[in-house]
C-alpha cells in the first residue's frame, strides 16, 4: 500500500515499495536500512565451508534451487564485477550469479522466480565500483528487473558497488577492490553470511568451460525431486580458429591472461590464471560436446551425497 492505494508488487526496502519507474540505485544505497546491513554484512567473518559439507557452490552461468529439507548449503563465490543473488522464501532458496551475459537471459533471469510467487527475500552481494563501470551496469539492470516483476521482493541486503568497495595501494596505484565476493546460506540457520567454499562441486573444469563455450546456454545444478547435484552438457563446437586463441591465450603470463580474459584484472585471486589456463587448455583440447562429455550422450550427469561427498550415480537423464 501507498498513500492508502494498494500498489502490484514490486521491489520492496522494509514495508515500503520503491516508486514504480527506473530504480534509482544510488537512492537505494543511501537507504538507512540498506546502508546498516550491508555495512554490517561486510564487517561480519568468513565462513569456510569445509569440502564434508553437503554444499553447492554455483558458477557463472549456472543455478540451483534447492528446498530447505535437502539440508544444502547453498552459495556463490568469485564474484568481482558479477552480482550473486539469493532469493529465499518459505520453502527454500534459490541462487543465480549474474555477469553481463546472463543479465540478457530471459530464460535465467527467470529462475529467480521459481519459488517465489508468495514473496521473497532478495540478497544482492558482490559487484563494486570498479573503474570500468560493468559492476555498476549490472546492479542496475538487475535492481530495475526484480522491481518490474509482479511477485513482491524484499531487498534484505544490498552488499554492492560503494557498500562492497575498498581502496588498496598497489604498486603505488590506488586500486578499488571487492571487500565480499562470495557468500552462503544454510538450511539450518537461513542467514546469509561472507563465504568461500573449499569444494565447488563435481566436474569443477568441465562446469567451468560453460560460460566461455555455452553460446548463451545455462544449467540447473540441483534435481529437488531426485536430490541430486546434476551436470548438464550443452550443445557446442569450437572452430579451430577458436581453439588456436583458446590455446594462445593459455600460453600467456599472468598479466597478460588477466588482461585479457577478466573484467577486472587486479580483483581476481591468486588462483585465477592457473585456472583459466586449465579452461583454455581443456576447451582446445575438447573442443565440441562429445569430447568434453564422453560418457553423458547428451544426458545430465548426476551425483549423490554419500560419505561426506558428492559420488557418481548410474543414472542419467
Amino acid at each position: 500500500w501507498r498513500g492508502g492505494r494498494e500498489v502490484a508488487s514490486m521491489l520492496f526496502i522494509g514495508a515500503n515499495a520503491l516508486v514504480p519507474g527506473e530504480v534509482d540505485v544510488d537512492a537505494v544505497l543511501r537507504n538507512p536500512h540498506v546502508e546498516s546491513s550491508a555495512l554490517a554484512f561486510a564487517k561480519a567473518p568468513l565462513h569456510v565451508v569445509p569440502r564434508e559439507q553437503k554444499s553447492i557452490c554455483v558458477l557463472q552461468s549456472e543455478a540451483a534451487t534447492v528446498p530447505w529439507t535437502a539440508e544444502v548449503c547453498l552459495g556463490s563465490q568469485d564474484a568481482t564485477t558479477c552480482v550473486i543473488a539469493i532469493i529465499v522464501c518459505q520453502l527454500g532458496c534459490t541462487v543465480l550469479h549474474f555477469d553481463e551475459g546472463t543479465m540478457e537471459e530471459t530464460d535465467y533471469l527467470e529462475r529467480a522466480l521459481r519459488m517465489a510467487d508468495g514473496g521473497a527475500d532478495l540478497f544482492l552481494v558482490g559487484g563494486y565500483n570498479d573503474e570500468r563501470g560493468t559492476s555498476a551496469e549490472i546492479v542496475q539492470s538487475l535492481l530495475s528487473w526484480f522491481h518490474e516483476q509482479k511477485q513482491r521482493f524484499t531487498l534484505s541486503l544490498a552488499c554492492l558497488l560503494s557498500h562492497n568497495t575498498r581502496i588498496t595501494d598497489i604498486s603505488g596505484r590506488q586500486v578499488p577492490l571487492p571487500v565480499v565476493s562470495g557468500v552462503c546460506i544454510t538450511a539450518g540457520e537461513r542467514a546469509v553470511r561472507p563465504a568461500r567454499f573449499e569444494d565447488r562441486g563435481p566436474m569443477i573444469r568441465e562446469r567451468s568451460c560453460r560460460c566461455m563455450a555455452s553460446g548463451g546456454t545455462t544449467a540447473d545444478l540441483f534435481d529437488a525431486a531426485a536430490c541430486e547435484f546434476t551436470v548438464e552438457p550443452w550443445v557446442f563446437s569450437l572452430e579451430a580458429r577458436m581453439r588456436k586463441v583458446f590455446f594462445s591465450m593459455s600460453c600467456l603470463g599472468d598479466a597478460a591472461l588477466l588482461a585479457q580474459a577478466s573484467t577486472s584484472p587486479d580483483a581476481e585471486g591468486p588462483d585465477f590464471p592457473e585456472e583459466m589456463r586449465l579452461t583454455l587448455r581443456l576447451l582446445s583440447e575438447k573442443p565440441e560436446t562429445d569430447a568434453l562429455f564422453p560418457s553423458a550422450g547428451g544426458k545430465a550427469l548426476r551425483f549423490a551425497w554419500d560419505g561426506g561427498a558428492w559420488a557418481p550415480t548410474p543414472r542419467l537423464a
